[in-house]
């Protein structure tokens, strides 16, 4: 769980680069929503599809907290 509360820390998202956000890259790849399981192998679950996601999109640290909460 804790890499959960490392996960939703807030973070800016511009980079400046032109190419797709980290929200963008993110939503492309059909993350899964969580729906206030109170199993916590469920919620383990979905975190570990969540960080899956974010190792595939090179997603820096910083970045991390506004996907993660946009699926919460």
């Amino acid at each position: 769980m804790q890499g959960l509360a490392q996960a939703l820390a807030p973070v800016p998202q511009e980079h400046g680069h032109g190419g797709p956000s980290i929200m963008e890259r993110f939503k492309r790849m059909a993350p899964p929503s969580f729906k206030g399981e109170s199993q916590p192998l469920l919620a383990e679950s979905w975190m570990r599809e969540v960080v899956k996601i974010f190792h595939t999109i090179r997603c820096a640290e910083e970045d991390k907290g506004s996907p993660a909460t946009y699926m919460l």
